[in-house]
């Protein structure tokens, strides 16, 4: 299973995916790098609808 995240700090924002741990493969974790306001949310809609890559 993978979960993504938007987070936000003292006005900028990063989004966080992270997998769960199955049996033989460990967990993973990615950050984005920062972004304002209207970048993340553009590429957290993305996200969303399944067009970002």
């Amino acid at each position: 299973m993978t979960a993504y995240e938007l987070v936000s700090c003292a006005g900028v924002y990063q989004i966080h995916r992270r997998t769960l741990p199955r049996q033989g493969v460990p967990p993973a974790s990615w950050t984005a790098e920062w972004w304002r306001r209207a970048e993340a949310h553009e590429w957290w809609h993305r996200l969303l609808a399944g067009q970002a890559r």
